[in-house]
């Protein structure tokens, strides 16, 4: 079996576009609006008359015969898997081609979303990988009151706020494989935050608040932070100060956010956590947030994984890798500061990363 990689332009191009479309849409719908998230993608992957820099289409071609397709995007020394779309029975020639690639692209790992539903994230999910990350929800309607207050944060709060989860996420992604010194994860999370708060605490949709004990109304313990989207919350960050670690305040402050978002007529809430956080995840199972579908207030919403392939070591192509800007999917996980959160939305991931993921 042969991987050819392809260039669609014209007629190719808008055949290309529909049928990665009907497939996202299908493949994603109910973790996220499916319509709105391939039309996000293909925004992205569609530059012109051709495919942009930085994303591939590819065939896979036995003996003249077209049997599956990928869709590919370039992140750092990450390839992720967008879209794969083959028979479940030569999914192993299929991974064995995307591993023997991947090189050439410098990527060191490939990253593949298994949503409920499809047999090929399945097969691949169920293969000995290990939980890299994952995305929960919660429905809100039932979430018990929170004996917490929060405030909306303050400007010296905000800036405070920003140095320290640039180099929290920049620890994260470096530490998830995704770029191969700190100092690049540190200007990807530096581009990060430009783009999902550009305009700082008025960046429309995100809502920041710090977090105070009614008891002790004028010590702040933490902060959140819930970009509020059509028709559900997403959570990017929920901390809790060292000082005030194990104390039941990031389950007060959990709370806290779906209520909010209970008021603004929201019926989800959803996050991300990164596998190596435990404890987070300990946290978020026991205040009721799902990885599966399972609760008839879920509503038939499903959550994905990501799951990363390893790529052997000794076929890895070096290069300068130029570092690049995160997208909106991943926001911060635990730090070494005790954090409990964060959450990285892009997906969810699961991985087991090759021996030599991080360059030293």
């Amino acid at each position: 079996m042969d991987l050819v990689m392809e260039h669609p332009t014209g007629a190719e191009l808008a055949q290309w576009e529909e049928h990665t479309r009907e497939r996202l849409t299908r493949l994603r719908e109910g973790n996220v609006p499916g319509d709105a998230a391939a039309d996000g993608f293909l925004a992205g992957a569609v530059e012109g008359d051709g495919l942009a820099e930085g994303h591939f289409a590819g065939r896979f071609v036995d003996d003249g015969t077209t049997v599956g397709s990928v869709r590919l995007r370039d992140r750092g020394i990450t390839g992720v898997v967008v879209d794969l779309d083959v028979p479940v029975d030569r999914l192993p020639e299929v991974l064995d081609r995307l591993r023997a690639a991947a090189p050439s692209h410098g990527w060191t790992s490939l990253t593949v979303s298994a949503y409920p539903g499809d047999p090929v994230g399945a097969a691949i999910r169920d293969g000995g990988v290990d939980l890299v990350a994952t995305k929960m929800g919660l429905a809100v309607a039932d979430v018990p009151d929170a004996d917490i207050e929060l405030r909306p944060m303050l400007d010296e709060r905000f800036e405070r706020f920003v140095d320290e989860g640039v180099e929290s996420y920049a620890h994260s992604i470096f530490e998830a494989g995704d770029y191969p010194t700190i100092e690049d994860g540190r200007l990807a999370s530096l581009e990060q935050h430009k783009q999902l708060l550009p305009q700082g605490l008025q960046s429309p949709g995100h809502l920041l608040w710090s977090a105070f004990d009614p008891a002790e109304p004028t010590q702040e313990v933490g902060l959140l932070w819930i970009e509020e989207r059509l028709d559900h919350g997403f959570i990017f960050e929920v901390e809790v100060d060292q000082a005030h670690q194990r104390k039941g305040y990031g389950t007060q402050m959990l709370r806290a956010g779906a209520a909010q978002m209970r008021e603004r007529g929201r019926k989800m809430l959803w996050l991300n956590v990164f596998g190596h956080n435990a404890d987070a995840r300990r946290l978020y199972e026991r205040e009721g947030y799902m990885v599966q579908r399972g609760d008839p207030a879920d509503r038939g919403r499903t959550t994905r994984r990501w799951v990363a392939l390893p790529i052997d070591a000794t076929r890895r192509a070096r290069r300068s890798v130029t570092p690049r800007s995160v997208t909106r999917s991943t926001v911060r996980a635990a730090s070494r500061d005790g954090r409990i959160g964060p959450c990285a939305e892009q997906s969810q991931h699961m991985s087991k990363p090759p021996s030599a993921r991080r360059p030293t």
